[in-house]
Order: C-alpha cells, then structure tokens, then sequence
C-alpha cells in the first residue's frame, strides 16, 4: 500500500468508512506504518505540558520574578505528577534563557544550582512566591 493510499486508508478509518470486511486488513497495515493511537496521544500530552510550563513560565517572568521563585509557584494542573519539580525547575531556567535571550546549547549549571536550592526554601515554607499576575511587577531578579 502506499503512502498516499494509507492516508486515504487512514481518513476513511476515522471517519468510520471502511467497510467492515477491509478493516482488519488496513488496522494491520496502518498498525506497522503509524505509532498506537495512544502514544500519539501521549507525544501530544507532553507538548500540552511544555506550552503550559511555557506560558506559566513567561507570565512570571514578565512579573520580574527569579526563575527558582517562579518554579516554585507553578502549578501544572492535571498535570502536576506528570514531571517533578527538578523538571520544572531545569525548564523554568531554560525558559528564562530564551526569554531574555541567553539561552545556549549548554546546560546552566549554576543557574539550575540557584534555583533549585530557592525552590527548595520556598517549598520548605509551604507557602509559594507572591504572584498576581494583576499587580504591578517589581524586578526580584536585580
């Protein structure tokens, strides 16, 4: 089959417009060319995780907080056990790299070092790092 007949294959399986005698001959083909519908789902899970780490991430740092106060703060709704917090904190940090336009292919050490240990005396408050995204920001990063 090629690849433009399996697309077509493919479209008309979702749309419920193979007939029945075709279709466990296309599921099997379909099965060797395309990832399980449920690891698609999963590569599109995890992009939904890293844009709303993402938007999260830049809303606090247009409110001028550090990147480990920022961490801190963020909370990824049904995803919250998805990714521990040195994954938040490495990405809030790489984050903040693109935002302000330092980010290059090395990892930042020291600034990951420096957020995760205000992370974790933040955390050890049990409180988070005072963002309202309504009041005026004040630059904690200078």
């Amino acid at each position: 089959m090629s690849v433009a007949a399996t697309r077509v294959a493919l479209l008309q399986l979702v749309a419920g417009e193979v007939p029945d005698a075709f279709e466990d001959s296309l599921r099997s083909t379909l099965r060797h060319l395309l990832p399980a519908p449920a690891a698609l789902l999963q590569v599109f899970e995890c992009h939904r995780v890293l844009c709303l780490l993402e938007v999260e991430a830049k809303r606090r740092w247009d409110a001028k907080l550090t990147a480990g106060a920022a961490a801190a703060g963020i909370t990824l709704g049904k995803f919250d056990n998805w990714i521990g917090p040195e994954r938040i904190i490495m990405d809030t940090v790489r984050f903040y790299m693109e935002f302000d336009g330092t980010l290059t292919p090395d990892v930042n050490n020291a600034g990951i070092r420096a957020a995760t240990e205000e992370y974790n005396r933040i955390k050890a408050t049990g409180k988070t790092a005072g963002f309202d995204p309504y009041e005026e920001p004040y630059d904690e990063r200078a």
